[in-house]
């Protein structure tokens, strides 16, 4: 059943303003972005240019932060963008 477990991540969080119906398919345990080629390439990505940083952050297994900089509280997502 939807909600079995009704914690809110923060990948829900941005399901909800991008798309509903991922959110319903990541509520209902349905996800497909493990094989996803730009999830892939996101991860290659944080591996070769954050190395140095505190990264990877998981907080209260609800929400992941690509990385944090404590020096001037700022939260860094790591995208993979076009350049044209």
């Amino acid at each position: 059943m939807i909600f079995e477990n009704p914690r809110i991540t923060g990948v829900m969080v941005n399901y909800y303003f991008h798309c509903k119906r991922q959110l319903w398919l990541f509520a209902n345990q349905i996800t497909m972005e493990h094989s996803s080629e730009l999830v892939l390439i996101g991860k290659i990505l944080s591996d070769a240019f954050y190395k140095n940083r505190d990264r990877d952050i998981n907080i209260d297994n609800m929400i992941m932060i690509d990385w944090f900089d404590f020096d001037g509280g700022i939260v860094h997502e790591v995208k993979k963008i076009r350049f044209f």
